[in-house]
């Protein structure tokens, strides 16, 4: 693949779009690895944001625009960089591939690949969107646990995200009839603002908020509503 097939022109920006296939027991390093990567790029780069998906293997998919003139380089350093940490950091998958029950053949573990999934759409629609996408993604670094399971991370981090979303646009929980989760959900309200968590809520009056974090973290659009309501 060359330089030119690994960025897509679309309403006069240039994307990069890429997936790092990494098992899920490890993601943690691969998170502070994207996170590493984005403070020594950002001046590169007008975004960055992240989606966890396991379509065809465990993986992050990146969406990435390059700042000016500086695709070819941006392209040079995703490469250097990420292959190189596939090379040096290479996770081992607990999960065997379901050969048989899948219509596509999963891509291998430690694998990079451009171009392997569509742009979100509501990245298309407005920088508002990508804006707050992006300090999501900050944040999701920033907040990921490493002591707590993959799934147990997800759940949390959106419902988290999006109480805090709700509590920012002044919007009231709705009676919650589950007491353990009635006192989880409480605490996510009632969580002090950090400095990460300032910078995101200064994008989040958004009203897709929720339906990009559940995008983010590969959770359906209802999730937040499945939670609340679980007896």
């Amino acid at each position: 693949m060359t330089i030119e097939q690994k960025y897509l022109h679309i309403n006069n920006i240039t994307w990069h779009c890429f997936s790092v296939f990494y098992a899920k027991e490890n993601i943690i390093v691969l998170l502070n690895t994207i996170s590493t990567f984005y403070e020594i790029n950002k001046k590169y780069l007008t975004h960055l944001s992240l989606y966890f998906s396991e379509l065809q293997g465990e993986r992050i998919n990146l969406v990435i625009i390059s700042k000016g003139h500086h695709s070819r380089t941006l392209v040079a350093c995703i490469e250097q960089y990420f292959k190189r940490f596939l090379k040096e950091n290479p996770s081992e998958s607990l999960h065997s591939i379901p050969y048989g029950s899948v219509i596509w053949k999963s891509y291998p573990n430690n694998y990079l690949l451009w171009n392997g999934f569509q742009i979100p759409s509501f990245l298309l629609i407005s920088k508002k969107n990508r804006d707050f996408s992006q300090a999501t993604s900050l944040l999701i670094t920033n907040l990921y646990d490493s002591e707590s399971s993959y799934n147990d991370n997800l759940i949390s981090i959106a419902g988290f995200l999006s109480v805090q979303l709700l509590k920012h646009q002044n919007i009231a929980l709705p009676t919650i009839t589950n007491q353990e989760i009635s006192e989880t959900i409480q605490s996510y309200w009632d969580w002090e603002d950090e400095d990460l968590l300032s910078a995101w809520k200064k994008h989040a009056d958004i009203k897709i908020g929720i339906s990009i974090i559940c995008s983010q973290m590969n959770l359906p659009e209802n999730f937040f509503d499945m939670l609340l309501t679980t007896k």
